[in-house]
This record gives C-alpha cells, sequence and structure tokens, in this order.
C-alpha cells in the first residue's frame, strides 16, 4: 500500500495541465510566404494585434488586397524574431529550416506546417490552423471532388518555362472541382511545346508565373499562343496562391468556377 501511495504522490506532484488548456497565443510570427498569408488573410478574425510579425517574404510578394494593411516585419534573423517576443512560431514543411531550428533550441514553441496535396489535406490543414490559434475554422464545402461532364472545356494550367500542371495533384483536382476538364492527359508536371497547343488548342489557359521580362516567362508573349487563344481565353496569375494552399485554394476555385460559368468566345484560327 505504501508503493501506491508514493505513486499517488508523485502523480500529485508533478501533474501538468494538458496543453490544451493553455491560453491561446497573443503573439505569433510567421517565417515563409504562406504563412504569413494564412495571419494576414484571418487577421481580422483572430486579431490583428495577435500578428507579431511576418517575413520579409510578404514584402515581396504583398497580397493587393491586403495593401491597406500594415504588419511588422522581421528580418529573417534569430535575433530579430526574438526581439518580437513571440509565443509561437508558424512556418511551412521545408522553409526556413535553419532558422526554426535555431528557435526550437532556444526555446520557442515552433510549429511546423505540412504542405497540403489535397484538397481533404488542404480542408484539414485549415483545421490544424484555427486550433493552434484557439479558434474554430471557416466552414468549408465538402471536399469530394467529382469527375466533370465528358463534354466539359478543357483547361491549361500553364507556368514559368512552358510547364504545365498534369493530373494527380492538387491543381488538377481544384480545376476538375470547378467544372472545367484537364488538358493534359499525364500526371504530375511536364513541359509543353507550343506546337502541341498549335495542332491541338486547349479550350482556356490559366498562366501562372512571377511577373517580369525573365525568359522563364517567354512562352505567354509567344505570338502563336496569342494566335491560337484570344484574350478572353487566357488567364494571368501569379504563382503564389497556388503554391500556397488554404484560403487562396477556396478563391481560387471560385474563380476558375466563376470564368467556367461565362461563354466562351470562339477560337481564333490555328497557323
Amino acid at each position: 500500500m505504501w508503493r501506491v501511495a508514493i505513486l499517488l504522490g508523485l502523480l500529485i506532484l508533478f501533474w501538468k495541465p494538458p496543453e490544451a488548456a493553455a491560453a491561446p497565443p497573443q503573439r505569433i510570427v510567421s517565417l515563409d510566404l504562406c504563412t504569413d498569408w494564412q495571419l494576414a488573410r484571418h487577421a481580422d478574425t483572430f486579431g490583428k494585434a495577435r500578428v507579431a510579425a511576418l517575413s520579409p517574404a510578404f514584402r515581396r510578394f504583398f497580397p493587393p488586397d491586403l495593401r491597406p494593411k500594415h504588419f511588422p516585419i522581421h528580418a529573417q534573423e534569430a535575433e530579430s524574431v526574438l526581439a518580437f517576443a513571440p509565443d509561437l512560431v508558424l512556418v511551412g514543411t521545408g522553409n526556413a529550416r535553419l532558422l526554426s531550428a535555431h528557435l526550437q533550441r532556444l526555446g520557442m514553441r515552433v510549429e511546423i506546417l505540412p504542405l497540403p496535396r489535397t484538397l481533404a489535406e488542404v480542408a484539414a490543414s485549415e483545421r490544424h490552423f484555427f486550433a493552434l490559434l484557439g479558434l474554430a475554422p471557416p466552414p468549408r464545402p465538402e471536399v469530394t471532388t467529382p469527375d466533370p461532364a465528358s463534354n466539359a472545356p478543357r483547361l491549361l494550367l500553364f507556368g514559368a518555362n512552358g510547364i504545365g500542371t498534369g493530373r494527380n495533384t492538387l491543381e488538377d483536382e481544384m480545376l476538375r472541382r470547378a467544372g472545367w476538364r484537364n488538358y493534359l492527359a499525364v500526371s504530375g508536371y511536364v513541359r509543353v511545346d507550343l506546337e502541341q497547343l498549335a495542332l491541338d488548342p486547349p479550350d482556356a489557359l490559366v498562366w501562372s508565373a512571377p511577373a517580369g521580362a525573365a525568359l522563364a516567362n517567354a512562352p505567354l508573349a509567344h505570338p502563336l499562343l496569342r494566335r491560337i487563344l484570344p484574350a478572353a481565353r487566357i488567364w494571368q496569375t501569379d504563382t503564389w496562391p497556388w503554391q500556397c494552399p488554404g484560403a487562396a485554394t477556396w478563391d481560387l476555385i471560385a474563380a476558375l468556377r466563376h470564368w467556367r460559368s461565362k461563354p466562351l468566345p470562339e477560337k481564333n484560327d490555328t497557323p
């Protein structure tokens, strides 16, 4: 009996309340663009004052609809991050590895958010993000994605260096959910020749690449592409909404569905 009493005494002495009961973080720092975007996008929901600092990438890739808002920016160095006295540091998988590891060694609470690869994982990632902040996630539609109709228009997601996005990708699931068929029948990310597009043009094309005069963006300016597809059949977007699954994912699906609902103009004659 005395052993049981001692064991109970030790349990009482060293028992701590579960971590779930801890107060929600009040000073949150982000280390990469995607977690920057999540915090900035939802700041009005959980309180802008809780965003202690965002990464320098947010200043470089400032989303246009967030321009009126101002957030502190750290210098992507441990000393700079610590100066904001965070009680939670957010970073995506594979980003700022050395910095996040250093902050963990210094005793900081660092949460590494995985990169979603399906719509179901996007919804789960959002739930996890809001749980870290002590909030309920916003309502989202069911994540099942029915196959589009066989006569649905074919959409090509085209990017820098002529890389197209094929099937078995998150982007493919997004465009199918919006009612499009993927122009590419192959899986993954592949190079698409302009000659192929000339022989078999898609019904519409989304160009996703950073703005600029880089040679990687040359395919968009090629006169052949402009001849086979009128301007109304080409939608030009930035890359970060596609690369940062989350709220931007649902925004893109809604925009693709809206575009799908509009009558597409006649294709140009192929040269």
